[in-house]
């Protein structure tokens, strides 16, 4: 599960500016979205200088992607529990996820464009759906196409059991 910033902030401590040189740690979150990545001294979230506004700008819309395709098929798997498999609603499509990326990110984003940052972060996305225990994305149509469109290799090792999608 995503670090929240309620758990890990310290509001006594003033912010500085520090560089990480090196880490092989990161984790993302959502509302709001966030990215807060690891150090020596421990974890720390990202709030670029104006130098680099770019490329957080453009790791943010990664995010907001990812989580639209998240809460897309949490909502379709909630909406599955209890039910038998001839009574489950069709699961999200592509245009259900791109519009709740386009409302999300508030820009008037066209579909064209969702499906182009898509294959831009293709790798992320991917490495993500591997990452994530609360849902099995092994089935899921959006995974399975990008996967399908963008191979990244052996999915990684989880060591715990996904819940598994209706």
């Amino acid at each position: 599960m995503p670090l929240r910033a309620s758990t890990v902030v310290q509001q006594n401590v003033a912010s500085g500016y520090i560089e990480i040189s090196h880490s092989d740690q990161y984790s993302i979150s959502d509302e709001p979205v966030a990215l807060w990545v690891s150090g020596a001294a421990g974890w720390f979230e990202i709030r670029p200088s104006t130098k680099y506004w770019p490329i957080y700008s453009q790791v943010h819309s990664a995010i907001d992607l990812y989580y639209s395709a998240f809460v897309a098929y949490e909502t379709w798997n909630e909406a599955c529990e209890g039910r038998p498999k001839s009574q489950r609603p069709k699961p999200p499509t592509f245009d259900d996820i791109y519009l709740k990326y386009a409302v999300r990110s508030g820009g008037g984003i066209l579909r064209h464009e969702v499906e182009a940052l898509c294959s831009k972060w293709a790798g992320f996305l991917i490495s993500h759906f591997d990452k994530e225990l609360s849902l099995d994305w092994a089935n899921a149509p959006f995974a399975k196409s990008l996967r399908s469109k963008h191979p990244v290799g052996p999915p990684l090792k989880v060591t715990a059991a996904p819940v598994p999608m209706c």
